[in-house]
């Protein structure tokens, strides 16, 4: 999925300008978005630790981060390559919480989650691109799935 705006190469001030240059309210941000999508799915920890779980637009992978110690199998998938380099220079002084992340549709589009969760992304894409997303969230979803697609009313 290539995107166009020139934006989407600068994650940090795309995915939430207001935190570009603050290291610790970004990541506290991203935390509380996780908080939220696990009071939205409504899980006990003990079902979530069964669980794979798909980030779709995931960004630098500040939501995946957190929910990776809670699911059994996270997968931050994003199209723009900068974003999930981004990610992986964020958490490099982290220790490794066992996400995958990738750009790379290809190598996930075959695979079954149980929860994909899409944060603040749909909202972003035209018309075709939101089209493609769905369709892609079909593919790796069966009977049973559940799927969080959360956006905002307004562009960030």
């Amino acid at each position: 999925m290539p995107f166009t705006q020139d934006h989407w190469k600068n994650p940090r001030h795309t995915i939430a300008t207001k935190y570009e240059n603050d290291d610790f309210a970004y990541a506290i941000h991203g935390a509380w978005q996780a908080v939220e999508v696990l009071q939205k799915l409504n899980l006990k920890p003990s079902e979530s630790k069964t669980l794979s779980l798909l980030d779709y637009g995931c960004g630098t992978g500040r939501i995946s981060r957190v929910l990776a110690k809670m699911f059994g199998k996270v997968v931050g998938y994003d199209p723009v390559k900068e974003t999930i380099a981004c990610g992986l220079i964020e958490g490099a002084n982290l220790p490794d919480l066992g996400v995958e992340r990738t750009s790379d549709w290809k190598s996930i589009e075959k695979r079954k989650f149980d929860i994909v969760v899409s944060v603040n992304v749909i909202e972003h894409l035209d018309e075709q691109y939101q089209d493609e997303m769905l369709s892609n969230i079909r593919k790796v979803t069966d009977v049973g799935s559940r799927i969080l697609l959360w956006y905002c009313m307004e562009r960030n």
